[in-house]
């Protein structure tokens, strides 16, 4: 994430429409995997989409990617920022410029298998309830080799009631399922604010709106091209914020989710219970031992993610 304020919403025309689906890019020097990227998605079983590219300033080649992509194939169109507005207001930037009862934001740097947005787009139109459709997951080096596969089930098994299901995805999720598809309606009331969790907070978002369903298959690959272990908690700093000094603030997260709680579940019984029970978990989980200042804050289901990761073996 970046230093600079969301935008706010766009008033006028979006950039982009689609009937069914849009998936938006955010893109910010990924020229080495960029390619491979917008190849994947081009080459989905499922044509039901269209696809806006927001470049953020890029300085490495990226937009030229990008620009040839966009005139060989008419489902994809790109729109340039100048400077570098930051990773979370370029996210809801493609949110707002876009229009479709369903939207994606897929990895610069991720892959797709072939059958991502035609098994994901079926799971909405199977459960229209439903505020997310996400798949196993593999984890890939910057080589493209399978590193682990992420299997979270646990995930979509909620219980019922939307307050639970809030606690349950906080609690939950890896993150990663924030570049599944969405279903637009469930998070357009979304507060985008600028702190280390505001993906966890939004998926939590998302279970107050409807369940999730799990497609059991590893369909997206996350390319882990910021390995934790190779770099200093100043070095991520600066990556998600644009500040090797700015610190990670627990407070700011927490006030987010209790806002974003409070606004969704004030005047159900029961309600401030609940908010009490979700501050619980946050303060236990930033204070949890054995993963380092900075991943405790940003990742508030870090052993839940590290423990759940199912080792790659190749098959026999």
């Amino acid at each position: 994430m970046g230093t600079g304020a969301a935008p706010k919403a766009i008033s006028t025309a979006p950039l982009i429409e689609h009937d069914l689906l849009v998936v938006g890019v955010p893109v910010f020097n990924e020229a080495r995997y960029l390619q491979e990227t917008l190849q994947s998605l081009a080459d989905q079983r499922s044509a039901e989409f269209a696809v806006l590219i927001s470049d953020n300033g890029s300085t490495d080649g990226s937009e030229l990617i990008a620009g040839e992509f966009c005139e060989n194939d008419c489902r994809f169109a790109l729109h340039r920022h100048e400077t570098n507005i930051g990773s979370l207001a370029n996210f809801k930037f493609l949110r707002d410029a876009s229009r479709s009862p369903l939207f994606m934001w897929l990895g610069a740097h991720d892959v797709l298998h072939p059958d991502f947005l035609s098994d994901t787009i079926a799971a909405h139109r199977a459960d229209r309830s439903i505020s997310l459709a996400y798949s196993w997951m593999r984890m890939i080096g910057t080589d493209g080799s399978t590193e682990c596969l992420l299997k979270n089930d646990k995930a979509a098994r909620m219980p019922s009631g939307p307050m639970r299901r809030y606690l349950h995805a906080y609690r939950y999720v890896f993150g990663y399922e924030i570049n599944h598809v969405l279903r637009r309606s469930a998070f357009d009331d979304f507060d985008f604010r600028q702190t280390l969790s505001w993906d966890l907070i939004f998926l939590a978002h998302l279970a107050f709106k409807g369940r999730f369903a799990c497609i059991r298959r590893d369909l997206y690959s996350v390319r882990n091209v910021h390995p934790r272990h190779r770099e200093t908690e100043q070095d991520t700093m600066e990556r998600l914020t644009g500040h090797k000094t700015r610190q990670a603030d627990v407070n700011g997260t927490l006030a987010q989710l209790i806002d974003d709680f409070s606004e969704l579940a004030r005047r159900r019984p029961g309600w401030k219970v609940f908010r009490a029970m979700l501050k619980a978990v946050v303060i236990h989980r930033s204070r949890a031992g054995g993963f380092g200042v900075l991943s405790r804050l940003l990742n508030a289901t870090a052993p839940i993610r590290t423990l759940s990761h199912q080792p790659f073996e190749q098959e026999r």
